[in-house]
């Protein structure tokens, strides 16, 4: 697919290893090795890890709660007022509200915070 589009390519590159080997040369550390700097622990086997999973379903619940009006809200230039159900036409139950009002569902960020690590 790519040969068509792009025509043949004689050199290929690997992105995810080319940022790795870039770390390394830098001398960053591989993650995990962070990842026991903030907690002091070591996760060798999954039983291990169980523990640190409760905090990637509240992440995930926190991502459940966001919207796509929430998200245009965010990152939209001078975007104040959205409907809620921003794919869906405006109507009497779908009114164009606040981007600060409690149906426009935003990202909490809280759920990402280490506190182990700060």
């Amino acid at each position: 697919m790519s040969e068509r589009v792009l025509g043949a390519i004689s050199v290929s590159s690997d992105v995810a290893a080319s940022d790795l080997a870039k770390g390394r040369y830098f001398g960053l550390q591989p993650y995990i090795n962070y990842r026991r700097y903030c907690t002091g622990r070591s996760y060798k086997t999954f039983w291990h890890l169980k523990d640190a999973i409760t905090t990637e379903v509240t992440q995930l619940k926190a991502i459940r709660k966001v919207t796509v009006a929430g998200v245009l809200c965010e990152v939209g230039d001078s975007v104040t007022r959205i409907q809620p159900a921003a794919f869906e036409s405006i109507s009497k139950g779908n009114r164009i509200t606040s981007c600060s009002s409690s149906k426009i569902g935003k990202l909490d960020l809280s759920a990402w915070k280490d506190p182990e690590c700060s």
